[in-house]
């Protein structure tokens, strides 16, 4: 009887399973590709404001300084992307888990997980981009252009 209700509750669970696997599978893809594109867009501002960082450090700017003038810049759009997306996908959650009889209520802990997360791959990204760029030679950087 055991082994009976267990490949019943497996047999009517198979859809969530597979479903679960497609959604992983979409999300490991967004995922990457959104973190190409912010690496690809902090590469590309940090190339093209080579000059900039170069006549910064001349004038006595440090690392940390111009980490924080990217970082900055980047924040306001990581803050607005997430001010879009986590409402967004807090209402479509919620609704996915009210077609279910026992469902659990939605916390603000993975949101905020979700935020911090967004924040430290786009901290990384300008990190690489702005630690390659003030390591150059600012005379080589300024008189390339």
């Amino acid at each position: 009887m055991c082994m009976k209700l267990t490949y019943l509750v497996d047999k009517f669970n198979r859809p969530e399973k597979v479903i679960f696997s497609v959604f992983s599978m979409i999300a490991v893809l967004c995922i990457l590709i959104s973190t190409f594109g912010i690496y690809s867009l902090v590469s590309l501002s940090a190339q093209q404001r080579k000059k900039e960082i170069a006549i910064r450090k001349v004038n006595g700017a440090t690392f940390l300084h111009i980490l924080q003038l990217f970082f900055k810049e980047y924040l306001v759009l990581v803050v607005l992307s997430n001010l879009f997306a986590l409402p967004l996908g807090y209402i479509l959650m919620t609704r996915w888990l009210e077609t279910y009889a026992n469902h659990i209520d939605l916390t603000i802990y993975p949101f905020i997980a979700v935020f911090l997360i967004t924040c430290l791959i786009v901290f990384l990204s300008i990190f690489r981009q702005v630690k390659q760029a003030a390591q150059a030679n600012p005379a080589e950087s300024i008189k390339a252009e």
